[in-house]
């Protein structure tokens, strides 16, 4: 029998830190799994004279991967028979599996063409795939995003992404007191993806801009992440009236960009968006820290030295700081 949505069998229970869960199944509703499964995804923890079950991340996601391993022989079957029958491209599939996403890469090699001046083309597909449980109410750990004071988004827009919920993905924490087997973490993918539609174009100049800057100045130490630069910005975002985001404007607002990046790598705390008790980089070598604020703090000093070569054209950006 399949469980009412709105009474699942799975609940989670926060950790530390903040932004973590253990996903646990409700004692009420243990029949609706087989033993085998219990078996072979989850962990039993005797509690108090009884036993609760949980989820193993790291069980689901060897299972994951094993199942995934299995079915390339026989694509790999299909595509080497394929190019034996009609030629054009023949295909490897390889898969890489970090942490909770699995890319699935197809490496294309095509058929030399005949004739002295045959050329081989070669190129790569890959789909990436993650696993994820879908929470079916917004979590009490983020009740503040919902209400908290603002200028960016607009009310219909929070309302949106409170309805849409949010996810447990299958990744522990990754600093000291982290547990691989069952810890997993709240994703606000869909959130975010919301989020960034409702920029305006102004808005996604600015972020490409710090995108390319990060590329290119940012990646070493091995501190800043992608996610962390789009959390900057919504944060960054959130100061800022929607009347404000006018071009003549943006050089300010590449400015309050940095300052409040420069402000995270001081703290050492970069907040998660949705649950800002969750230290981002609370893991992370202070040293390393260290040297990338120091190179961001150049970048706010001298800013039509880095954002000259960008997709954005400099002129554009009226630097008066």
């Amino acid at each position: 029998m399949v469980p009412p949505f709105d009474d699942p069998p799975l609940e989670w229970v926060p950790t530390s830190p903040p932004g973590y869960v253990r996903v646990r199944i409700r004692g009420d509703r243990k029949h609706n799994f087989s033993e085998e499964f219990i078996n072979e995804a989850c962990c039993i923890i005797p509690v108090g004279g009884h036993d609760e079950i949980y989820l193993s991340r790291l069980k689901l996601l060897k299972i994951q991967e094993a199942h995934v391993l299995s079915r390339i022989p026989s694509v790999q079957t299909d595509i080497d028979k394929n190019f034996k029958t009609f030629g054009g491209f023949h295909g490897r599939v390889e898969l890489v599996q970090q942490g909770p996403v699995q890319t699935l890469s197809v490496h294309y090699l095509a058929k030399s063409l005949e004739g002295s001046s045959a050329t081989t083309a070669e190129f790569e597909q890959t789909a990436d795939g993650a696993l994820a449980l879908t929470c079916t109410q917004w979590p009490s750990m983020a009740k503040d995003w919902a209400t908290r004071d603002r200028k960016w988004p607009t009310r219909d827009v929070v309302r949106a992404v409170v309805e849409a919920g949010c996810h447990v993905v299958p990744k522990s924490y990754p600093g000291e007191g982290g547990d691989e087997h069952l810890q997993w973490r709240l994703s606000f993918s869909l959130a975010e993806r919301t989020l960034a539609h409702c920029f305006s174009e102004n808005q996604r100049k600015l972020y490409l801009v710090v995108k390319k800057i990060w590329r290119t100045h940012l990646k070493e130490p091995s501190v800043l992440s992608s996610y962390h630069m789009k959390t900057t910005m919504f944060w960054t975002s959130e100061k800022i009236a929607p009347h404000q985001w006018r071009k003549e404007m943006l050089g300010d607002h590449f400015i309050s960009y940095m300052d409040t990046l420069i402000g995270f790598l001081e703290r050492a705390d970069i907040p998660n968006f949705f649950i800002p008790e969750n230290n981002m980089v609370s893991h992370l070598p202070s040293n390393d820290i260290d040297v990338i604020l120091g190179k961001v703090r150049h970048i706010r000093k001298n800013p039509l030295e880095y954002t000259k070569d960008v997709s954005t054209p400099s002129t554009s950006f009226s630097m008066i700081h």
